[in-house]
C-alpha cells in the first residue's frame, strides 16, 4: 500500500511550477485556436440552433434586468420578456409539433441578418416559458447578461442582443480555458483537447450555460492539479477554485465530485493534511453552500418537468428499489447509447441531430490523444497510481450522477431505461479523466516530444474547426 500512495520525489514549489516559456506558448496557441474555432460560430450558427438556446436567451435577458428568480404562470416557469424577442424566436425556428427540438432546416445567413433592424421595444412584453433554464444559477449567465446589457444600452434590437450575448459568453469561456491551460503544470494538451472539441466550440459560441460550466470545470481541474503538484494550496488558488466550483456546481450539481479531487491524495501526506483540509472545507462550503442557497431561493417556484416526470416519486422509487435502478443504468448502457454519447461529446450540433461531415472527424480526438500519449510528457513522476485511480473514480461518480439526474427529472417513475442523456454532459470531467489516463502512458518520448505533441494537436484541432464550419454552412444553407 505504501508503494501505491507514495509520491516519489519530494515536491518543491519551484519544481512543481510549469516552465514559463512552455506555458506561454500553450497559452498563445489556445487563444489562437479558440478564436479561430469559436468566434466564427457566434455568427455562423443560426439563432436558436443550439440546445435550449431560446430558453437561455430569455433567462439571460431576465438576469440582465437583475431579476434572478423566475416566475410561474399556469404551472410553467418563465418571466415577462419583450414581445420582439418572442417573435424573433418564433420566426427563426421550425417546430411543427410545438416541441422542444428544432430540426435542421435551411436558414440562410441573409434571413437571420434581416432581423437586425427589428427594434427591441422593451416595454411591450408577454410571459415567456423557459422551464429548462429558469432554475439555473445566475452565475453562469453573467457573461451573456453583460453582453445583452451592452447591446441594450446602445439601443439595439433583439437579434443584436443574441449576438452580443453569444460573443461575451464565448470570450469569457475562452479566457477561462486559456487560464486553465496556463495554470496547469502538466497535461496542458489534455485541457486543450477537451476545451477545443467541436462540441465545446459550439457551446462556447452560444448563449448556453454549458459554456461557463465546461470552462469553469476545466479551470478548477487545472487549479487543483497545480496545488496538488506544488504540495500546497495558497489563498489565491482557494479563492479561484471556490468561485469556479460555485459556478459549475450551482448550475449542475452532478459535477460535485470534482470538488474533492484533491482531497484524498493530500491527506496521505502528513505535512499537507491541515492545508488540504482547510482548502477543501472552504471550497466545499462555498460551492455547495451557494448551490444549496440557490435551491432554497428557487424551490418555492419550481414546477414539474415538461416531460411529465415526477422527481419526488422517482427519488422514492430509487431509494426503495436500488437494485432495480442499478439494472436500469446497466440496461441504458447499450452499444448504441454509448456510441450516441461519444458522438455527442465530440460534436453533435444543432439540437443533437447534426453530425459532423465527414464522420472521420470523430476519430480526430483519438488521434490527438494518441499523439499526446506517445510524445507528450509522462506523468508517472507527477501522479501516483492512487491519484490516477481516485480521479477516475470521481469521473465515474459524476457520470453516474448525470444519469441519475436525468432519470429523476426526465423519465417516468420506474422506467426501465434512462432517456435524455447527451454526450456533452460528460465534457466537464474529461480533462480529469485524460490526465488520470496519461499516468499510464509508456510511449516514446524523444527530445522535443512535447512540441511534437502540441503541433500535432494544433493540426488536428484546425482540421476539426474546418469540418465543423463546413458542416454548419452546408447543413443550414447559410450562403444559399
Amino acid at each position: 500500500m505504501s508503494k501505491l500512495i507514495a509520491v516519489g520525489p519530494a515536491k518543491s514549489e519551484s519544481a512543481s511550477e510549469p516552465d514559463t516559456n512552455s506555458s506561454l506558448v500553450h497559452l498563445f496557441v489556445t487563444i489562437l485556436l479558440g478564436a479561430i474555432g469559436a468566434i466564427p460560430l457566434v455568427f455562423l450558427t443560426p439563432p436558436f440552433q443550439v440546445p435550449d438556446e431560446i430558453q437561455h436567451f430569455y433567462r439571460a435577458y431576465e438576469i440582465s434586468e437583475f431579476r434572478i428568480r423566475a416566475q410561474v404562470q399556469n404551472g410553467v416557469a418563465g418571466d415577462a420578456i419583450p414581445n420582439s424577442m418572442i417573435h424573433l424566436s418564433s420566426s427563426l425556428i421550425y417546430s411543427p409539433d410545438g416541441g422542444i427540438s428544432y430540426p435542421v432546416s435551411p436558414t440562410p445567413l441573409s434571413k437571420s441578418l434581416s432581423y437586425l433592424s427589428t427594434p427591441l421595444q422593451a416595454g411591450d412584453r408577454a410571459f415567456a416559458r423557459f422551464p429548462g433554464a429558469a432554475y439555473y444559477s445566475p452565475l453562469a449567465y453573467l457573461p451573456q447578461a453583460l453582453g445583452i446589457v451592452v447591446a441594450r444600452s446602445m439601443g439595439l434590437g433583439p437579434l443584436y442582443l443574441l449576438y452580443f450575448g453569444r460573443l461575451f459568453n464565448c470570450l469569457c469561456a475562452l479566457m477561462l480555458l486559456a487560464w486553465a491551460v496556463y495554470r496547469i503544470p502538466f497535461g496542458k494538451e489534455i485541457v486543450m483537447l477537451v476545451g477545443l472539441l467541436p462540441m465545446s466550440f459550439y457551446l462556447f459560441a452560444s448563449l448556453s450555460a454549458d459554456a461557463s460550466v465546461i470552462s469553469c470545470a476545466l479551470l478548477f481541474t487545472a487549479i487543483m492539479i497545480s496545488a496538488e503538484s506544488r504540495g500546497k494550496w495558497n489563498r489565491p488558488d482557494i479563492v479561484v477554485a471556490s468561485i469556479a466550483g460555485a459556478i459549475f456546481c450551482s448550475v449542475k450539481p452532478v459535477y460535485a465530485p470534482l470538488l474533492i479531487a484533491g482531497l484524498i491524495p493530500g491527506l496521505f501526506h502528513r505535512s499537507q493534511v491541515a492545508n488540504t483540509l482547510r482548502a477543501h472545507v472552504t471550497i466545499l462550503l462555498t460551492a455547495l453552500g451557494l448551490t444549496a442557497g440557490w435551491v432554497a431561493i428557487t424551490r418555492s417556484a419550481m414546477t414539474l418537468p415538461i416531460s411529465g416526470a415526477n422527481p419526488p416519486l422517482q427519488i422514492h422509487f430509487i431509494l426503495n428499489h436500488p437494485v432495480t435502478f442499478a439494472h436500469t443504468i446497466v440496461h441504458s448502457l447499450t452499444i448504441g447509447n454509448l456510441a450516441f454519447y461519444y458522438v455527442g461529446c465530440i460534436g453533435l450540433l444543432g439540437w443533437a441531430d447534426l453530425k459532423l461531415q465527414p464522420h472521420l472527424a470523430y476519430l480526430l480526438p483519438w488521434v490527438s490523444f494518441f499523439l499526446v500519449w506517445l510524445f507528450g510528457p509522462k506523468l508517472k513522476a507527477r501522479i501516483t497510481i492512487f491519484q490516477s485511480l481516485w480521479y477516475l473514480l470521481l469521473v465515474f461518480l459524476s457520470g453516474l450522477l448525470v444519469m441519475t439526474a436525468l432519470y429523476v427529472t426526465w423519465c417516468r417513475v420506474g422506467q426501465g431505461t434512462i432517456e435524455g442523456v447527451q454526450g456533452r454532459y460528460f465534457i466537464p470531467v474529461f480533462a480529469l479523466a485524460g490526465i488520470a489516463l496519461l499516468r499510464w502512458a509508456r510511449g516514446w518520448s524523444p527530445k522535443g516530444g512535447e512540441w511534437l505533441a502540441l503541433a500535432g494537436l494544433a493540426a488536428m484541432i484546425l482540421l476539426q474547426v474546418a469540418i465543423t464550419d463546413l458542416t454548419i454552412i452546408h447543413a443550414f444553407g447559410l450562403f444559399s
